[in-house]
């Protein structure tokens, strides 16, 4: 929507849409339309053989569906991740990072989901907060031989000794423990005793105290998540699952052993592996990992000249940054970038260097990932080191999926595409989006300045990725504040809402929740996608065709008013909401809150659809004969109520373009709206009909109305045709010829000058008040029968002579004939003590016929100096 407004304002756009193709989601896709449970079952190159079909098909039909969609993009150049070129550029990225000495190799506790069998980020966790433990008391007694601090073991029935009481809600972490420590913040009045036991092997706290203290990391559990036999502890669970009847076998050991002093049922939050929607552990594993200590000081000064949509969510990014110390970057599944890693087959050392990753980065270049699993060890390492190949063994982790994204920078906005203007000195534009994600596109003012939307999608990690990605790979000193390179924004796609991992060094950066209404809280993006998907495509109802076919007497005439009715109620039953109504409820929603979706949600924005569609055929059916060219009237030849509603879309212009600079679209909409139905069809509309519709065809008063509602037409399509641009293309297509461009050709500059006149509105608004007044009084000349409308009333207004009222409604003069919907007004003096602001009024009957009416429009009834038309 924004790259459409920036058109509107006279940018040349360069949008270039593209995919995340790698990943989990896609990989277990994969297996699952193989028919194997796991990805061990399979060989590496069928699972990425399959996966990348997957990729390709989705790619197509989302493409086919965003070209349907109208969604502007270069839709013939997309990128994906998985093209080689792109994953070429992203090894570049890692080797800048390799150079700095951010990369390296360790053993560390982390997030490991058993179901899908590899390390998960922390933006791959969902949290539940009614997870259920068996919450344990545990006694652990002092040992005998006198090594206090750390020689503890679990009591048994036997034992004289004092114990300690530990509380835990993992028992089955037991088998690991090495030490209990005293944390007198761990109790409170229904859990905890003050005493945790420590196993560095599940958990970055308990792994930090083991560091210090140096205690082994043992981690007795494999990647099934199953016991092993690395401790003593350990072995009488062998095989059992940790989170299943492993668990419940440590607490009947526990029991049996007298030392379970207490177990309860006890719910806690508890992270949740996103996709397989099964709960996850801490396992300590080799990987590799992103020192982003380093990059911490570079990354927050690259927040500094950001701004943040809304503000707030700079905090909660800048808490981000400084909370994470490490990035696990290494991944265990076979569909991803591979991590270019040898390892000696006798010491599983491993080889990781420039040269080697300059070399397979040119051989992926070339080849394509696959290349890693498909070429020999002696023709992916560097030439010089070929001779070695029989003591290297290729290694089979693939990179972090946010890797692929936070790349995006580097892989699509190359230093050679140019500046920020084109070789015709047009301001252009640039921008690169990931339409796998929902999102909202954000516009930069030149390709230095680009910005970008993201979902918050549960935590910060999409931005933060990409922000420390790039301070680690532009080279910046540590500490030093720099710029990082053009970066990235979001395509709007199927479900139009606003999610999207970036590049920091960008202009802006705006955050969007997402909440499916029917459900309430956050959710993630696939949730979203699905409740949209349902939501929009079709509503299931019966055919138009069925109504018609409804009995009736034998002989009787058809109802058609009724069938057409019945008709037309089954067609929009039926039908799907539209593009137009998505965006225009992506549009409605304010984004710096969370973003509500359900049924009732869209019938609301179809609602604002109709209204804007309403007033937008009133104007075409009364342009019909209208050439601007040769009809349009100059602004001293119009009426002052003609004169007013130009003020007023000149108003409207500048209250919609700041809208739309401030990314505020729900603002847009409202404007547009009020504008439509009730400065438009509320009171414009209706106090011209007579003009329209009762005066000479090209007749002055006739041709100064249709001048006023082509300037709004144009109005109406020019503000909604970034949201709406399927009406405003429709709209288009019946204007009369011979029509101006359509809006997208077009470039929406200032209103003219001479529109703002803004002594008129104040004159205008006075006389409004008045009307207050007056439609109370005609309402209650209608109630006694002294008149049938306002066709049959003349108005007295009494005013003080001199005020600011008296001297607004003597200026209008015979316009408030039409502005109050009368026939005729009189302005006298009035001759009590009323207050100035205010006006006494009266109503008289009035009765003429419509010739009488037109001739008073002339001029020609002289009842008052303030009697017209």
């Amino acid at each position: 929507m924004i790259n459409r407004w920036k058109l509107l304002r006279g940018y040349r756009i360069e949008f270039t849409p593209g995919w995340d193709c790698h990943g989990l989601p896609i990989e277990l896709r994969a297996l699952q339309l193989a028919g194997a449970e796991a990805a061990h079952e399979l060989p590496p190159l069928r699972v990425r053989e399959q996966a990348a079909e997957c990729a390709r098909q989705t790619i197509a039909e989302q493409r086919q569906s965003f070209v349907r969609w109208g969604v502007m993009a270069d839709w013939h150049a997309p990128y994906t991740t998985m093209q080689p070129r792109y994953e070429a550029a992203q090894l570049g990225v890692l080797r800048a990072m390799l150079r700095r000495g951010l990369l390296f190799r360790g053993v560390r506790p982390v997030h490991w989901s058993p179901a899908s069998r590899t390390a998960l980020a922390e933006a791959e966790l969902d949290y539940v907060d009614a997870h259920e433990s068996s919450a344990a008391y545990v006694a652990f007694s002092l040992a005998r031989d006198g090594d206090l601090p750390y020689s503890l073991m679990m009591a048994s029935a036997a034992d004289a000794l004092p114990a300690l009481v530990v509380w835990t809600t993992t028992p089955w972490t037991l088998p690991a423990n090495q030490a209990i420590l005293l944390f007198g913040e761990h109790v409170t009045d229904t859990a905890g005793t003050g005493l945790v036991h420590t196993a560095p092997g599940h958990g970055p706290e308990d792994f930090a105290v083991g560091q210090a203290h140096g205690l082994a990391s043992a981690c007795p559990v494999d990647e099934h998540g199953r016991f092993t036999r690395d401790t003593d502890e350990a072995v009488p669970f062998v095989g059992l699952h940790v989170l299943k009847e492993g668990n419940a076998k440590v607490l009947e050991a526990l029991t049996a052993r007298g030392a379970l002093v207490h177990v309860e049922r006890y719910l806690h939050r508890y992270p949740y592996d996103w996709r397989s929607k099964t709960p996850v552990i801490f396992r300590t594993t080799p990987q590799w990992f992103i020192d982003l200590g380093r990059l911490r000081e570079s990354a927050l000064a690259a927040l500094d000249d950001v701004q943040m949509l809304p503000s707030a969510g700079r905090a909660r990014l800048e808490a981000f940054v400084r909370g994470r110390t490490e990035w696990c970057l290494s991944r265990q599944r076979s569909w991803g970038v591979p991590l270019p890693v040898f390892y000696h087959v006798d010491t599983g050392e491993a080889l990781l260097d420039d040269e080697v990753l300059a070399h397979v980065q040119q051989l992926i270049g070339l080849h394509g990932s696959d290349c890693w699993w498909t070429l020999p060890v002696e023709e992916l390492l560097p030439p010089r080191r070929a001779h070695e190949a029989s003591f290297w063994m290729r290694g089979t982790d693939t990179m972090d999926v946010w890797f692929d994204s936070g790349s995006s920078w580097s892989a699509v906005l190359a230093k050679d595409r140019g500046g920020g203007v084109d070789e015709h000195g047009a301001k252009m534009s640039k921008s690169i989006g990931n339409v796998i994600m929902p999102s909202q596109l954000l516009g930069p003012s030149s390709i230095d300045a680009p910005a970008y939307s993201k979902g918050a999608d549960g935590d910060d990690a999409p931005a933060a990725t990409t922000t420390t990605a790039s301070a680690a790979a532009t080279g910046a000193q540590d500490g030093a504040k720099s710029r990082a390179p053009p970066a990235l924004d979001a395509a709007l796609d199927a479900a139009a809402l606003s999610a999207l991992e970036a590049q920091i060094g960008a202009q802006g950066i705006l955050v969007r929740e997402l909440k499916v209404a029917a459900k309430g809280g956050t959710s993630k993006k696939a949730e979203v996608d699905a409740a949209v998907a349902a939501l929009v495509a079709l509503k299931a109802k019966l055919p138009v065709e069925a109504t018609a076919a409804a009995p009736r007497a034998e002989g009787a005439a058809p109802n058609h008013k009724k069938l057409q009715k019945e008709a037309r109620k089954a067609r929009d039953d039926r039908a799907p909401y539209g593009v137009d109504v998505l965006r225009l409820w992506v549009a409605t929603a304010d984004w710096k809150g969370d973003v509500a979706l359900g049924d009732a949600v869209l019938e609301r924005s179809r609602d604002i659809y109709r209204r804007l569609r309403n007033a937008c055929r009133f104007c075409l059916g009364n342009l019909y004969d209208f050439d601007e060219s040769v009809d349009a009237l100059p602004l001293e030849q119009l009426r002052l109520g003609d004169r007013h509603m130009l003020h007023t879309l000149a108003e409207h212009t500048r209250v919609v373009q700041a809208s739309y600079d401030a990314y505020e679209l729900n603002r847009v909409v409202a404007a547009t709206l009020a504008l439509a139905t009730e400065r438009l069809s509320a009171e414009y509309f209706h106090a011209t009909k007579d003009r329209l519709y009762c005066g000479h065809a090209e007749g002055a008063s006739r041709r100064a109305v249709q001048t006023v509602l082509h300037a709004s037409l144009d109005t109406i399509l020019l503000s909604i045709g970034p949201i709406a641009p399927f009406l405003v293309e429709e709209v288009h297509e019946h204007r009369a010829q011979p029509r101006p461009p359509p809006p997208i050709d077009r470039t929406w500059g200032e209103p003219p000058a001479a529109w703002h006149q803004p002594k008129l509105a104040r004159q205008w608004a006075l006389a409004r008040l008045v009307e207050e007044q007056v439609t109370l009084v005609l309402h209650e000349a209608r109630v006694d029968k002294r008149i049938a409308g306002g066709g049959e009333a003349l108005v007295e207004l009494q005013t003080a002579p001199g005020s600011e009222l008296h001297a607004a409604l003597e200026y209008l003069g015979p316009e408030l004939n039409d502005l109050l919907g009368v026939s005729a007004t009189r302005l006298t003096a009035l001759t009590s003590g009323e207050s100035a602001a205010s006006a006494v009024v009266d109503v008289h009957e009035l009765v003429c016929s419509y010739d009488g009416m037109l001739k008073a429009q002339a001029g020609c009834l002289k009842e008052a100096a303030q009697v017209g038309s």
